[in-house]
């Protein structure tokens, strides 16, 4: 709390005017960042500009890269801090379940058009979609560098994606 009140520039009887705890910060952080990713998402579902798995995971990669190195970093932490913090559990289990809600209609979409094959098992292509999300995050913080174009290319055609 002490490095998060140097950084804003506040007291910490104004940072706890705000947020009355330390989970209640984290909460918002959590939200704002799925939130970032949410809205990328949702810009995909509404409009069906992004019709292909692999270039969903293009345009959610390219948030995650936007978030990684400030609210993203601190993604690991609540994820982490969720495990003991059941009212965070919930939330974070919430906001993924939107995720992988978003993605499936973006997988259900590749069906329909026929860029994947009819048979495409859409929940279980949503879950491994959001994994990789996740699992992109962390490689980018913690290994080598990895790239968002190569990795969105792989999920396509790991998921039978026409090229």
């Amino acid at each position: 709390m002490d490095d998060v009140i140097a950084a804003a520039g506040i007291s910490a009887g104004g940072l706890y005017r705000y947020f009355p705890s330390k989970q209640a910060l984290i909460a918002a952080v959590a939200a704002e960042s799925v939130a970032s990713l949410g809205d990328a998402l949702s810009a995909s579902v509404r409009d069906g500009a992004a019709v292909s798995v692999a270039g969903t995971v293009a345009a959610v990669l390219g948030v995650v890269d936007a978030l990684a190195d400030g609210p993203g970093r601190l993604g690991v932490q609540v994820w982490g801090e969720a495990q003991r913090d059941p009212q965070l559990a919930g939330l974070v289990a919430t906001q993924l379940a939107v995720l992988r809600g978003h993605l499936a209609v973006v997988v259900e979409r590749g069906r329909t058009t026929g860029r994947l094959r009819p048979d495409a098992d859409v929940d279980a292509l949503a879950a491994v979609t959001l994994a990789v999300v996740q699992g992109y995050l962390v490689q980018r913080l913690f290994a080598a560098p990895v790239s968002a174009q190569r990795i969105a290319a792989a999920v396509g055609a790991l998921a039978g994606e026409d090229a």
